[in-house]
């Protein structure tokens, strides 16, 4: 397997709510790869685009479509690629049955991330109404309507009769929203798996730890009976900092859930994604010591740096050099710290978010993220400033 390949258009699709697929969830918008209302998974499966993708990687190019992974790679960060190669090692044997225009005899979906709706309780501010529902008032009040691209409710996709075949043979799930743990779907698939006794397959989830019940089903009961779960708690920071960047966040419970998964899904492996960017450049610094000194997360290694890279104004390219300066050293000092308390793989998260950060300047991005954090501070009554005085100068 070349160095270059990504095992994912052999074993993966993603999709959104809206109906539109694409390789994986890290693809760019603008590239996807067909929509569930006009064709089938299993025709977009072996259509050109796919195909392309798969002669691509086979002839050892780095697809346009699959920058950020790359992106990430360059900044010694890890990436999807990197999950997806590693985990289906023992599948790289379905690179040998490409034919030659690319397209696959037999359709393996292995690994499945299917975003069966946007339906989300919270309105995050680096998200949007694509994937919140929670985003629809707001984004009213700011445009006067809702985008174009959002899913529509008169239309249905029959997404769960075309992923009955695959129950027997998919090894891993990554559930993610919107907010999967309030999509029905979400509980069917849990059903189906227990019903099948099929508790060796992997759950990964990217969850705002909010809501763990759906009508009377309870994902903590369900979750007991599985080996090898991983709850990724989408939390960009604590107390009232991280309530302002995730609207709809409860602390409080978040702290009571956490207990409850601490008593009854033990196996779990829990750990703390944190979407970074300008509004917690400083935050996550306190946000990671607190974690890790209050026990939080059960080692120092469980706390993710995941990197904003789009919308471009949040990057934390974004902010001036003497921030970058004083960041890049609070950085450092957290790595050090880290090391103290025993972590080993931490450093792979704040060293290449300082790469990331020091790797070109995105300054004229400003002006676009002042005028939307201040249009979102007058619609939410809320101020910026006031929940992070060391960034008050970029709103100047």
């Amino acid at each position: 397997m070349g160095n270059k390949v990504c095992l994912a258009p052999w074993l993966h699709m993603h999709s959104w709510p809206n109906g539109n697929v694409y390789p994986c969830c890290l693809t760019g918008m603008e590239d996807n790869i067909g929509n569930l209302h006009d064709k089938s998974l299993k025709e977009i499966w072996n259509d050109e685009p796919m195909r392309k993708l798969r002669r691509d990687f086979l002839d050892g190019k780095e697809p346009p479509s699959c920058v950020r992974c790359f992106e990430q790679e360059r900044n010694g960060q890890g990436s999807l690629r990197n999950h997806i190669n590693r985990n289906f090692e023992h599948r790289k044997d379905l690179i040998a049955t490409t034919n030659i225009d690319g397209s696959l005899d037999n359709m393996h979906l292995a690994y499945w991330d299917f975003r069966f709706s946007n339906i989300c309780n919270f309105k995050c501010r680096s998200c949007g109404p694509q994937l919140s529902s929670g985003w629809y008032d707001d984004t009213k009040k700011i445009y006067g309507g809702l985008p174009n691209d959002i899913p529509d409710p008169k239309k249905t996709i029959n997404l769960w009769e075309q992923l009955e075949p695959y129950f027997e043979t998919v090894e891993e799930i990554y559930f993610a929203g919107g907010e999967p743990l309030l999509m029905e779907e979400h509980y069917l698939i849990l059903q189906r798996l227990d019903e099948m006794g099929r508790h060796d397959v992997r759950l990964r989830y990217n969850t705002n730890f909010s809501t763990m019940r759906y009508k009377k089903l309870d994902a903590f009961e369900t979750w007991s009976r599985f080996k090898d779960i991983e709850i990724g708690a989408s939390l960009d920071g604590m107390g009232p900092e991280g309530e302002f960047i995730r609207k709809g966040m409860d602390w409080q419970q978040t702290l009571a859930n956490r207990e409850r998964l601490r008593n009854e899904v033990p196996q779990a492996l829990f750990f703390i994604n944190c979407t970074t960017g300008v509004q917690n450049a400083y935050h996550i610094v306190d946000f990671y010591k607190w974690a890790v000194e209050t026990k939080f997360i059960n080692s120092p290694d469980d706390f993710r740096v995941n990197l904003i890279q789009f919308p471009l104004d949040q990057r934390v390219q974004v902010l001036p050099e003497h921030h970058k300066k004083e960041l890049s050293k609070l950085y450092q000092d957290v790595i050090k710290f880290a090391i103290d308390k025993g972590a080993v793989r931490v450093q792979d998260q704040f060293n290449p978010l300082i790469n990331f950060m020091l790797e070109q300047d995105l300054s004229e991005q400003l002006p676009f993220l002042k005028q939307k954090m201040e249009t979102l501070d007058r619609i939410r009554n809320e101020s910026f400033t006031s929940t992070f005085p060391k960034l008050a100068d970029i709103m100047q």
